[in-house]
C-alpha cells in the first residue's frame, strides 16, 4: 500500500485545528483568573469545585446525561435493525 503523506499531513492539520481550542480551554481552566488568560497565572482547582456547589451545573449535567442516554437508545433502536437489513 502506498503512503499518502499529503493526506496524512492534511488530517493532522485538521485534528490540530479541532483540538487546539479544547486544549487552550482545559489549560486555562486551571488558572486563578475568572476569564480565559493565556498563559495562566497561578494554579487552582476551584473552578472544578464550583461545579459541585452550583445547582445550575448539576441540573445541566443530569439533563445532558438523560438526553445522551435517550439519543443512544434511539440510535440503537434505529441503527441495529437498519444495519441488519442492509447486511441481508
Amino acid at each position: 500500500m502506498r503512503k499518502q503523506k499529503g493526506l496524512a499531513l492534511f488530517a493532522l492539520l485538521v485534528f490540530l485545528f479541532l483540538f487546539f481550542p479544547l486544549f487552550i480551554i482545559v489549560v486555562t481552566s486551571f488558572g486563578e483568573n475568572p476569564t480565559i488568560q493565556f498563559p495562566i497565572q497561578g494554579f487552582t482547582l476551584d473552578w472544578y469545585a464550583n461545579v459541585f456547589r452550583i445547582s445550575g451545573f448539576i441540573n445541566s449535567f443530569w439533563l445532558s446525561l438523560r438526553v445522551s442516554l435517550l439519543a443512544t437508545i434511539l440510535a440503537l433502536v434505529i441503527g441495529v435493525p437498519a444495519a441488519y437489513g442492509l447486511s441481508r
